[in-house]
């Protein structure tokens, strides 16, 4: 029986950087260039059957989009670079313009969305923070959390934030929750020692995460804070996704897409895909593996699992 080969679903993208699916389409953002002031904007395409080299486009210039999420009316996003700031509209479309979540953000990178707020990090304001869906916050968003050290990969669940704190030296990442109503009082670290964490994700009683260095890894633990483990040593993973089973990443450096079982892959993990171009952004569904090639120009690749 013969290997699944990676299948191009949309080529001649401007630096797409993180990408997230639904039930009917994957969407991503695209980064841009310095050479054209980083305005990119956010894309979608549908799943599976492509849309015949002509993406859906969602709004355009934009200052260095970034991270992505949907729920099932809208998208949200964050603007790395101009007015650095959490955007919103329909997922049929911005028409005049979009909704302005919050301004002046420093930097924001990951972001969710929940019932009824969405969350972010700012990388370098150190925070995380939260505003009402469809409400404008302005630059005053409610701040769950401060004081942060280069705030990146966030998740939530029914009662907690958690998100990876990637600028704390070379081996002094932390990964670290609070509630999701706030902790004055500070986070909880679950994981500290940690080199460049970001990508995270969570399930319903673990936290996983990249550590993006050349002796990167792919690493675990209990959302208790009690039983971390490496799955696997991976060169400068860039971020994961999941399902009930594995762990997925991208290593940019080394143009793969790999895998290991949530319960250890005795540190080899499958590599599902290889040469390809700089892949970043990640998503899975139950039969399908999506990333982007974050190269100008870049892609939006698929394999079946």
């Amino acid at each position: 029986m013969g290997v699944c080969q990676p299948v191009t679903l949309i080529a001649n993208l401007d630096a797409p950087e993180e990408l997230t699916l639904d039930t009917s389409r994957v969407y991503w953002t695209t980064f841009g260039h310095a050479s054209g002031g980083y305005t990119g904007g956010v894309m979608s395409c549908a799943l599976g059957t492509g849309c015949n080299g002509v993406p859906t486009v969602i709004i355009g210039s934009q200052w260095g989009a970034w991270g992505l999420t949907v729920d099932a009316q809208n998208i949200y996003w964050t603007n790395y670079f101009g007015n650095t700031s959490i955007q919103q509209c329909p997922l049929t479309g911005c028409g005049p313009q979009p909704v302005t979540v919050a301004t002046s953000q420093n930097t924001p990178l990951g972001i969710v969305v929940g019932a009824s707020l969405v969350y972010w990090t700012t990388q370098l304001g150190n925070t995380v923070d939260s505003c009402a869906i469809g409400f404008s916050c302005g630059a005053s968003p409610t701040t769950i959390a401060s004081s942060q050290s280069g705030a990146w990969g966030i998740a939530i669940d029914a009662a907690s934030v958690f998100w990876a704190n990637n600028f704390v030296g070379s081996n002094g990442g932390t990964i670290a929750r609070c509630p999701l109503s706030g902790c004055g009082a500070g986070p909880t670290t679950l994981a500290s020692g940690q080199m460049s964490p970001q990508g995270l994700q969570i399930d319903a009683g673990n936290v996983y995460w990249a550590n993006n260095t050349t002796l990167g890894a792919i690493m675990k633990i209990g959302k208790d804070g009690q039983g971390m483990v490496q799955l696997a040593a991976v060169t400068s993973p860039w971020t994961i996704a999941l399902d009930d089973t594995y762990v997925y990443f991208t290593s940019g450096p080394t143009g793969t897409v790999g895998r290991c079982a949530k319960a250890g892959c005795n540190g080899m993990p499958e590599i599902l895909a290889s040469g390809q171009d700089n892949p970043r952004g990640l998503a899975v569904n139950a039969t399908t593996i999506y990333w982007a090639n974050s190269r100008d120009p870049g892609a939006i690749m698929m394999l079946a699992k």
